[in-house]
């Protein structure tokens, strides 16, 4: 490709995470992992949904 880095957000052990490495080590592209916790996930959630229901 353009051999650029390739960058996955995601939790620890999620399938993006597991896929986004195996493709990179398959294509020999560099890989940067931004890994987020599950209470950021959560809140993010939370967020997302109050402004919904304000809408």
């Amino acid at each position: 490709l353009a051999g650029l880095e390739c960058v996955v957000v995601g939790a620890s052990g999620s399938h993006d995470i597991s896929r986004a490495q195996q493709v990179a080590r398959e294509l020999c592209l560099p890989l940067e992992q931004v890994l987020i916790d599950s209470g950021r996930i959560e809140d993010a959630m939370r967020r997302r949904s109050r402004n919904m229901a304000a809408a």
